[in-house]
């Protein structure tokens, strides 16, 4: 008998080929050798499907009582946080009554805290200030290195920043530069475009100069109707204006002849007093000339 073939035509013989050769140390057996290697082969892969197998079902089995069991587990969700909850409160309530029934002993233990805290933050900047002076020299050194550093990172900023200044000046030259010279090199192209474009600006303008001289004589009884009724609105607006003028003196005519008679007899006042006391003014043909 020769080497048996698997049945499956999907998987390769030379698959099985290898896993003998790889069992029976590299070299062909006789055919009472080789089944079992065979057997031994397929209990394998028979081992891994089943196993592969059961966890896809233990997987599934597990999601579907998941699934089931979802108000079941939102429940345990609420109890379990409505217990810690009653576990939190329960634990403060202890440590409320604790100290209410140890409140002596919690003032002197919050004073005694506080005592110490003030006490090491004392000692902590005693022996800093002891330091300092004992180490006077070498603190003094110390600011100036600071002082030194910050400098130093100041000017070299200064530096990085002046360069990428003059970095970007000469870039601007650069491309300033590069915009005259293709610019003279193509002067004729600038000129033609720049006249191209003057030529075009004009011709706009006059395109829409004949168009609204088009549409006015089009529209030239609409133009001269709504010309009509602008100076119609206006003079009616200036007439409208002169009436109130005129009805407001009409109807404050009272007051009107009250302001005239009080300044006619204010100036007849004044004139009475100055021709009385002509006399004793210095210049008073300034003052007949005011009047």
């Amino acid at each position: 008998m020769g080497t048996p073939v698997p049945s499956d035509p999907s998987v390769p013989s030379g698959f099985f080929c290898s896993n003998i050769l790889h069992i029976s140390g590299g070299q062909f057996s006789s055919d009472s050798d080789t089944i079992p290697l065979f057997a031994a082969q397929i209990a394998l892969a028979v081992a891994a499907v089943q196993v592969a197998d059961r966890e896809k079902n233990v997987k599934m089995a597990r999601f579907l009582k998941r699934y089931q069991n979802i108000h079941l587990t939102k429940s345990w969700n609420q109890w379990y946080q409505h217990l810690s909850n009653a576990r939190r409160l329960k634990n403060l309530r202890k440590k409320g009554l604790a100290m209410m029934r140890n409140r002596l002993s919690s003032r002197a233990f919050l004073t005694w805290e506080h005592f110490w805290s003030q006490q090491k933050r004392q000692r902590l900047l005693v022996s800093r200030i002891i330091s300092r002076l004992m180490n006077n020299l070498l603190h003094r050194g110390f600011q100036c290195w600071c002082q030194y550093n910050l400098r130093m990172q100041i000017a070299a900023d200064a530096q990085d920043l002046y360069a990428q200044m003059q970095a970007l000046k000469q870039q601007h030259q650069d491309e300033v530069i590069s915009k005259a010279v293709r610019r003279i090199a193509n002067r004729k192209l600038a000129s033609a475009y720049y006249t191209w474009q003057s030529q075009y600006e004009q011709a706009k303008i006059r395109r829409v100069q004949i168009r609204r001289a088009c549409a006015r004589w089009n529209q030239r009884t609409l133009v001269r109707t709504f010309d009509a009724l602008v100076t119609h609105a206006v003079e009616r607006v200036r007439v409208r204006q002169l009436l109130l003028k005129v009805l407001g003196r009409v109807d404050n005519y009272a007051t009107f002849r009250y302001v005239n008679i009080f300044c006619n007899i204010t100036f007849c006042l004044f004139s009475f007093f100055f021709n009385k006391f002509s006399l004793f003014l210095p210049c008073p043909s300034l003052f007949s000339c005011c009047l």
